[in-house]
């Protein structure tokens, strides 16, 4: 159909004069906030069906040393997956313990007989 006719844009902000076969989007950016919570839709011409938020979360975990990498989520954020080593003074024996916890730990007992005079 080539008839010019006035026709409303998919989310129903703008109108604008077209051939009646053609389907008209506006430049308008849709403010909805994604699943998230935080970010905002910012889709042209939405029609309130915003795609899920897409960001990196980036909150600092609670290892304070690491942010998250997952999707932007709500709630807390999963606990981060690293590990540190504490050592010994002469650091011949080792110990693994979560990212964080270092600082806390106390180092572990020596397994290697002291050879200093």
């Amino acid at each position: 159909c080539l008839h010019i006719t006035t026709k409303s844009c998919r989310c129903g902000s703008k109108k604008k004069e077209i051939q009646c076969a053609r389907q008209f989007t506006c430049d308008v950016k849709c403010k909805r906030i994604r699943d998230c919570g935080k970010h905002p839709c910012n889709k042209k011409c939405c029609l309130g069906e915003c795609p899920p938020c897409e960001q990196m979360c980036g909150k600092t975990l609670n290892c304070r040393n690491h942010k998250c990498m997952s999707r932007c989520h709500q709630g807390p954020c999963f606990p981060c997956i690293n590990q540190k080593e504490v050592a010994c003074s002469c650091g011949a024996t080792k110990l693994k313990v979560p990212c964080g916890k270092e600082k806390n730990t106390k180092p572990p007992r020596c397994r290697r007989i002291c050879t200093t005079k």
